[in-house]
């Protein structure tokens, strides 16, 4: 095989044989069955292999990148289980989903977990869960108030001048199309809040009623109150005024957008 096409996805997988199962049961259908064996062909099953070909072809083309920056040996990933426990699973999601950002979390997902000192099987498993579940509105949210700081930097948008009272002020400054959807993005806050992965519970809260998290040791500091870092919503005193531009994410919902984040770089 050229060296060009070294690590060409093959083209059968286990989703071949579900439809194969699917065409079977299909064909046991009395008077009608060819017909129906007919409509799954011609209107669900080319849809389902382009989406599956385009998949393997991005989970390829990633490793291989990683393989040229000296990330990984890919030879080596064929007797690693927990990479291909990740790929499966991945991989399932994947094939549930047109969704553009949830195809891409899970491809980072799957080149993330094949670098060195990857998390573990427990948290691979649960982010990729994470990402099957949530909806791209989901990730949307839990990237900006990771760091609203660096969102707005890196959008070259300037955030309020007038700080916020609330974080639904401060996403509908980020996003005015989302402003008729707060019941959903309540919903999704809460959603996030109980994954363990957002401090705030609730968009609606003031911000002075969170716990505040500085990122400098504790030692040598003055006028902090600290919390665990955990999902909560007890009263936190730190000197300043409170600050809805600070990081919202918990430690488990930044190891989670580093897991999905992509692990390429231009060189």
């Amino acid at each position: 095989m050229s060296e060009s096409g070294k690590y060409e996805p093959p083209e059968a997988t286990a989703e071949d044989c579900g439809h194969m199962v699917a065409r079977s049961a299909l064909g046991a259908i009395p008077f009608g069955g060819q017909a129906a064996i007919e409509l799954f062909q011609t209107v669900v099953q080319p849809p389902l292999q382009k989406r599956q070909r385009e998949w393997m072809e991005e989970v390829a083309k990633g490793l291989q990148e990683l393989e040229e920056q000296q990330k990984c040996i890919v030879e080596e990933l064929k007797d690693n289980d927990s990479f291909i426990d990740t790929v499966l699973q991945a991989s399932t999601a994947a094939m549930r989903s047109s969704q553009r950002e949830k195809r891409e979390a899970l491809r980072n997902a799957v080149l993330n977990s094949a670098l060195p000192n990857p998390p573990d099987d427990s948290h691979q498993q649960i982010f990729i869960g994470f990402v099957n579940s949530f909806s791209p509105l989901h990730l949307r949210l839990l990237v900006f108030l990771d760091d609203p700081s660096t969102w707005y930097r890196q959008h070259e948008k300037t955030p309020p001048r007038r700080p916020p009272d609330t974080l639904w002020q401060l996403v509908v400054d980020a996003f005015p199309d989302l402003e008729p959807e707060e019941v959903l993005c309540e919903r999704i806050t809460k959603d996030l809040h109980e994954s363990g992965l957002l401090i705030a519970s609730s968009l609606r809260t003031k911000v002075s009623r969170f716990p505040f998290f500085p990122k400098k040791p504790r030692e040598g500091q003055s006028g902090y109150r600290f919390a665990d870092d955990l999902p909560g919503d007890s009263t936190a005193i730190y000197s300043g005024s409170p600050t809805s531009l600070r990081e919202w994410t918990t430690g488990l919902g930044r190891q989670f957008l580093a897991y999905i984040t992509a692990p390429l770089h231009t060189e």
